[in-house]
Protein backbone atom coordinates (compact mmCIF):
# COMPACT_ATOMS: atom_id res chain seq x y z
CA UNK A 1 0.00 0.00 0.00
CA UNK A 2 1.37 3.55 -0.90
CA UNK A 3 0.62 6.40 1.81
CA UNK A 4 -1.95 7.84 0.35
CA UNK A 5 -3.35 4.77 0.00
CA UNK A 6 -3.11 4.10 3.69
CA UNK A 7 -4.77 7.26 4.29
CA UNK A 8 -7.59 6.53 2.12
CA UNK A 9 -8.10 3.37 3.72
CA UNK A 10 -8.08 4.79 7.45
CA UNK A 11 -10.54 7.49 6.30
CA UNK A 12 -12.54 5.08 4.65
CA UNK A 13 -12.50 1.59 6.63
CA UNK A 14 -11.11 2.49 9.82
CA UNK A 15 -12.93 5.48 10.83
CA UNK A 16 -15.90 3.15 12.20
CA UNK A 17 -17.48 2.77 15.55
CA UNK A 18 -16.31 -0.17 17.32
CA UNK A 19 -17.41 -3.08 17.14
CA UNK A 20 -18.62 -3.64 20.62
CA UNK A 21 -21.57 -5.98 19.58
CA UNK A 22 -18.95 -8.43 18.22
CA UNK A 23 -17.39 -8.51 21.69
CA UNK A 24 -20.40 -9.35 23.63
CA UNK A 25 -20.82 -12.25 21.63
CA UNK A 26 -17.64 -13.63 22.36
CA UNK A 27 -17.76 -12.93 25.94
CA UNK A 28 -20.55 -14.82 25.90
CA UNK A 29 -19.66 -17.77 23.70
CA UNK A 30 -16.01 -17.91 25.40
CA UNK A 31 -17.49 -17.52 29.24
CA UNK A 32 -14.58 -14.93 29.33
CA UNK A 33 -14.90 -11.14 30.00
CA UNK A 34 -14.15 -9.21 27.11
CA UNK A 35 -13.80 -5.19 29.15
CA UNK A 36 -10.03 -5.41 29.11
CA UNK A 37 -10.02 -6.90 25.33
CA UNK A 38 -12.24 -3.86 23.90
CA UNK A 39 -10.16 -1.46 25.79
CA UNK A 40 -6.83 -3.15 24.88
CA UNK A 41 -7.68 -3.68 20.87
CA UNK A 42 -9.14 0.04 21.38
CA UNK A 43 -5.96 1.79 22.30
CA UNK A 44 -4.11 -0.89 19.64
CA UNK A 45 -6.10 0.61 17.27
CA UNK A 46 -5.80 3.93 18.19
CA UNK A 47 -1.87 3.65 17.72
CA UNK A 48 -2.09 2.50 14.21
CA UNK A 49 -4.93 4.67 13.35
CA UNK A 50 -2.29 7.60 14.06
CA UNK A 51 0.22 6.89 11.91
CA UNK A 52 -2.47 5.55 9.10
CA UNK A 53 -4.15 9.28 9.23
CA UNK A 54 -0.50 10.70 8.58
CA UNK A 55 0.80 8.19 6.04
CA UNK A 56 1.88 10.77 3.70
CA UNK A 57 3.62 12.95 6.18
CA UNK A 58 5.44 10.53 8.23
CA UNK A 59 8.52 12.49 8.00
CA UNK A 60 7.24 15.49 9.35
CA UNK A 61 7.36 13.11 13.13
CA UNK A 62 10.36 13.42 15.19
CA UNK A 63 12.62 10.70 15.16
CA UNK A 64 11.72 9.65 18.55
CA UNK A 65 8.23 9.26 17.74
CA UNK A 66 8.83 7.13 14.56
CA UNK A 67 11.28 4.70 16.17
CA UNK A 68 8.37 4.01 18.99
CA UNK A 69 5.79 3.75 16.54
CA UNK A 70 8.14 1.48 13.76
CA UNK A 71 9.04 -0.75 17.68
CA UNK A 72 4.91 -0.41 18.83
CA UNK A 73 3.81 -1.72 15.39
CA UNK A 74 6.02 -4.70 15.01
CA UNK A 75 3.82 -6.72 16.80
CA UNK A 76 0.15 -7.62 16.16
CA UNK A 77 -2.48 -7.16 18.49
CA UNK A 78 -1.72 -10.57 20.44
CA UNK A 79 1.76 -10.56 20.54
CA UNK A 80 1.23 -7.29 22.34
CA UNK A 81 -1.72 -8.81 24.62
CA UNK A 82 -1.06 -12.39 24.56
CA UNK A 83 -3.87 -12.76 27.67
CA UNK A 84 -6.35 -12.82 25.14
CA UNK A 85 -5.38 -15.34 22.82
CA UNK A 86 -7.76 -17.47 23.76
CA UNK A 87 -10.53 -15.02 21.56
CA UNK A 88 -8.11 -15.46 18.53
CA UNK A 89 -10.26 -18.59 17.23
CA UNK A 90 -13.39 -17.49 17.97
CA UNK A 91 -12.83 -13.94 15.94
CA UNK A 92 -14.19 -15.21 12.48
CA UNK A 93 -15.64 -13.49 9.49
CA UNK A 94 -19.02 -16.09 10.26
CA UNK A 95 -18.83 -15.24 13.66
CA UNK A 96 -17.89 -11.71 14.66
CA UNK A 97 -18.18 -10.30 10.82
CA UNK A 98 -17.43 -6.72 12.00
CA UNK A 99 -14.73 -7.38 14.04
CA UNK A 100 -12.95 -10.19 11.95
CA UNK A 101 -12.76 -7.33 9.19
CA UNK A 102 -11.65 -4.06 10.71
CA UNK A 103 -8.60 -6.66 12.90
CA UNK A 104 -7.93 -7.56 8.71
CA UNK A 105 -8.05 -4.12 7.73
CA UNK A 106 -5.82 -3.16 10.36
CA UNK A 107 -3.67 -5.97 10.63
CA UNK A 108 -3.28 -5.11 6.66
CA UNK A 109 -2.30 -1.10 7.49
CA UNK A 110 -0.35 -1.80 10.27
CA UNK A 111 2.12 -3.88 8.24
CA UNK A 112 2.12 -1.47 5.08
CA UNK A 113 2.99 1.46 7.81
CA UNK A 114 5.92 -0.33 8.80
CA UNK A 115 8.86 -0.48 5.41
CA UNK A 116 7.11 3.55 5.78
CA UNK A 117 8.64 4.02 9.23
CA UNK A 118 11.60 2.29 8.70
CA UNK A 119 12.57 4.88 5.44
CA UNK A 120 11.17 8.02 7.87
CA UNK A 121 13.94 6.92 10.24
CA UNK A 122 16.56 6.96 6.93
CA UNK A 123 15.69 10.15 6.14
CA UNK A 124 16.57 11.36 9.41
Amino acid sequence: MTPEEIEQTYELQMMRAFPYEDCRYLKKACSVSTDAFSADLNCYWSDIAGFASSATRLTRRSQLQILRGKESLAKDFFEHHPEHIVLRKAITAKTTPLLWERMRIYEEVRTALLPLLQRALWMW
